[in-house]
């Protein structure tokens, strides 16, 4: 059934996203509109060494974005 789920700041909303990609062997992508949010979480995987994470927002050069797109691949 279809389910909206609210919760708070800390409330582990980012491991509802976070443990099927790194539980899935494929490439998976996540669209979040907060762009702090793309920025910690992305410091906080490579901190974890989880490999291969990365993220692409209006913030970003065209030729940054594009080497990012090229990873992807």
């Amino acid at each position: 059934k279809d389910t909206i789920g609210l919760l708070p700041t800390g409330g582990g909303k980012s491991l509802c996203y976070q443990l099927p990609c790194l539980l899935q062997p494929s490439v998976n992508f996540v669209v979040c509109p907060i762009k702090s949010l793309m920025d910690d979480q992305n410091d906080n995987l490579q901190k974890m060494l989880i490999t291969n994470v990365n993220y692409i927002n209006s913030n970003l050069e065209a030729d940054e974005r594009r080497d990012i797109e090229r990873n992807f691949e």
